[in-house]
């Protein structure tokens, strides 16, 4: 079935035949890979500000904007991902399940993402809150996935955050609502 998800490496091939790629497919995934480490990390470091913030009833501002840092560093991943899958002719993306697969996981990290940021204030009503629990704690899930591979001894640390910022987010979620937000909710 040829669509506009489809990709034809026969065509890639004889164009690139011609063309001279910048990059080696070993540099463009660990490029890939790096980058998704640092979107790790601006995940982690958002849900412990959220956490924080909705504990101590302080400023979500803080939390907002690395939320903001977290969708351009996703963004960038994406675009690491992209240029993998350009110099390796679309096999990173066929190991990865297809183009298919790698959309509806962009788009639905991306809703996720949209999520978090709007619920991540104390004005947010107590249904977008939870749905933006079970985003965080899908994108958590990713994360642990990706780092308990142990590609790098980094990972270790990061797993061990990546627990500890969770529980502590978790931990947010039984903290009372400010005044605003139970006026709104009931």
């Amino acid at each position: 079935m040829r669509g506009i998800l489809s990709f034809d490496h026969e065509q890639h091939e004889r164009a690139g035949k011609d063309a001279e790629v910048p990059l080696d497919p070993e540099t463009a995934h660990l490029m890939a890979r790096v980058t998704a480490r640092l979107t790790g990390v601006t995940f982690i470091l958002a849900m412990a500000l959220g956490a924080r913030a909705r504990l101590r009833q302080e400023s979500h501002d803080p939390a907002k904007n690395v939320f903001g840092l977290f969708t351009l560093s996703q963004t960038v991943h994406y675009a690491t991902v992209l240029m993998l899958a350009w110099v390796t002719a679309g096999a990173s993306i066929a190991q990865a399940g297809g183009w298919r697969l790698v959309l509806i996981i962009a788009a639905v990290s991306y809703a996720g993402m949209g999520l978090l940021w709007r619920s991540s204030g104390p004005e947010a009503v107590p249904g977008a809150r939870r749905t933006a629990y079970v985003f965080a704690v899908l994108f958590a899930l990713i994360y642990g996935a990706a780092f308990s591979l142990h590609r790098y001894q980094l990972d270790w640390a990061l797993l061990a955050l990546l627990a500890a910022a969770l529980v502590f987010y978790a931990r947010s979620w039984f903290a009372p609502l400010p005044e605003k937000a139970q006026r709104a909710a009931g």
